[in-house]
């Protein structure tokens, strides 16, 4: 990745402000700037001295930014380790909350709605789980990670939401669920993303239209994946906080680079198919830029 953006970050730079909105341009920027320093002279550095010989041993510092494929890494595992501490020991589930494709030009552009699309995952999960008892609802824990990406890098909305199997009631007992029905969560998580977009958008008559005609359009709601299952706490921070929290791009999914051309492998979640894609160099930084956040 490192040599990819060195012989190609100077033909990327002019193009971001023209496909990028100017927040995700100047925080990608950034994060360019640091992960090309990261590990050189030029981000810091602390020499050490052995009292005994007078050899010196000169250590550079990291960028520590989630960009950075080799320290995003190391972000996302330091995630999972202190995720475990506030996981309960009980039983997890893994829900995966997808945005429908005619929102994405408007989250492209507006990356400050994507915490209205975070926090309608949570509160669908929230409600789904409180109707499991009536005379009690149960109040579970739950952790939702945004990501803006797809396997093979195109800009695709959707949010990881870990919950437990079960909630804490008012009368301070704690009450098993394992019933996720997916009928139930597609419909609330359509309800709280519309409704929440709507919130925000009430001067923009265009987009509010197009957030109602969404009604109509899928009246069984947005899809939900309920996907694993997780038998305590640490087994779920181990995977889901590792995986929910990696950068878009593992080094390991680069199979080729020919100094023109980047060939990256990833996985179809249409078909289950191991496929691979090629892009030029600068379309590829393109695409993998677009999913830097703004600070």
């Amino acid at each position: 990745m490192h040599s990819i953006l060195t012989d190609h970050w100077a033909a990327v730079e002019p193009l971001l402000e023209r496909r990028l909105p100017a927040p995700v341009a100047e925080a990608a920027r950034d994060a360019v700037g640091k992960a090309l320093r990261c590990g050189t002279p030029e981000s810091g550095l602390v020499r050490y001295r052995c009292q005994a010989c007078g050899s010196v041993h000169t250590v550079c510092f990291t960028c520590k930014s989630r960009f950075c494929p080799a320290c995003g890494r190391m972000r996302a595992a330091e995630a999972a380790t202190n995720a475990q501490s506030r996981l309960l020991n009980v039983r997890h589930r893994h829900l995966t909350f997808c945005v429908p494709s005619e929102l994405r030009s408007l989250l492209f552009a507006r990356r400050e709605l994507l915490g209205v699309v975070a926090r309608a995952a949570a509160q669908a999960t929230l409600t789904a789980v409180g109707t499991r008892c009536r005379r009690h609802p149960p109040l579970p824990g739950v952790m939702a990670t945004l990501h803006t990406y797809g396997r093979d890098l195109t800009f695709h909305v959707h949010v990881h939401v870990l919950c437990t199997e079960g909630g804490l009631r008012a009368d301070g007992v704690w009450q098993p669920v394992y019933l996720f029905p997916a009928q139930q969560y597609r419909r609330l998580w359509q309800h709280f993303l519309l409704s929440g977009l709507r919130r925000c958008l009430k001067g923009d008559r265009g987009t509010r239209r197009l957030v109602g005609s969404l009604y109509r359009k899928y009246p069984t709601g947005f899809i939900v994946n309920v996907m694993s299952r997780y038998c305590n706490g640490r087994q779920a921070a181990a995977y889901c906080c590792r995986y929910t929290g990696r950068p878009p791009l593992s080094e390991r999914r680069l199979q080729a680079y020919d100094g023109r051309q980047v060939t990256l492998a990833y996985r179809d979640y249409r078909d289950g198919q191991e496929k691979t894609l090629t892009l030029p160099a600068v379309a590829f930084l393109l695409r993998l830029l677009q999913h830097v956040w703004p600070r």
